[in-house]
Order: C-alpha cells, then sequence, then structure tokens
C-alpha cells in the first residue's frame, strides 16, 4: 500500500472513520492545510472543523449527533465493498488526516512502468 501511497501507520482505523466524497474536479493539495484539496468538506463544514484534530477530536466532532453541524449525510465511511468509489483520490476524502498519512504514489501514469501499475482495471483511471 506504500507503493500507492499510504503509509502503513494510516491503515490503522481507516476502514470506518467517516469522511467526506470531494468534488470530481478536486486535486488533491498537500499546501492545504485543513481541506487538502476538498471544496466540497470545505462548503459543508466551513470553519467548524479544526485544523490539524486528534483521532480523539474528530470522533468527538463526529459523535455529536444532536449538534446540528453534525447533521450532515455526505459524512460517512467508504464503500469498501463494492468498485462505487474505486476512482476516489482518498488523500481528499480523509482531508482530516495530516499529510504525513500519505506517502507519494510510486507509480505515476507518466512513467514508463506498465499501465496494471497505475490504471486500475475497473475504472479505467
Amino acid at each position: 500500500m506504500n507503493d500507492y501511497g499510504f503509509t502503513p501507520s494510516s491503515l490503522f482505523g481507516l476502514g470506518v472513520e467517516p469522511g467526506i466524497k470531494p468534488n470530481p474536479t478536486d486535486i488533491f493539495n498537500p499546501n492545504d492545510k485543513k481541506w487538502h484539496g476538498n471544496t466540497n468538506a470545505k462548503a459543508l463544514l466551513g470553519d467548524l472543523w479544526p485544523i490539524n484534530s486528534t483521532v480523539r477530536e474528530r470522533q468527538a466532532f463526529i459523535n455529536k449527533k444532536s449538534d446540528k453541524f453534525i447533521d450532515v449525510p455526505e459524512l460517512k465511511a467508504v464503500d469498501w465493498f463494492t468498485n462505487n468509489e474505486a476512482a476516489l483520490d482518498l488523500r481528499l476524502y480523509f482531508f482530516f488526516r495530516p499529510i504525513e498519512n500519505w506517502s507519494k504514489c510510486r507509480w505515476s501514469q507518466d512513467s514508463t512502468n506498465p499501465k496494471f501499475y497505475h490504471t486500475s482495471w475497473h475504472t479505467n483511471a
């Protein structure tokens, strides 16, 4: 997974952690410390989401079901069981994760590596 941008430590708990699906035109921006380029999350949560929050702070924020700001249906876990969200850039989906959680993808599209290393057979992306 590290070859595809996921550090080993970033994978723990990722399966059930909710995020917000980015807009299709969003591009990962490591210089955007709060949203990482997810314009949909920025529009939905605005200034409510604390920058560099801890896992405990994020869980407390997400679990406030009575809070009007948490009634965001877009805040949900990734569908890991189908290919419906296979083209998602998970760095954008999990915008609240620190930049250090992501590594550089080893298999870029402009490389001389075989296509199957950087292009999905299911999504052709």
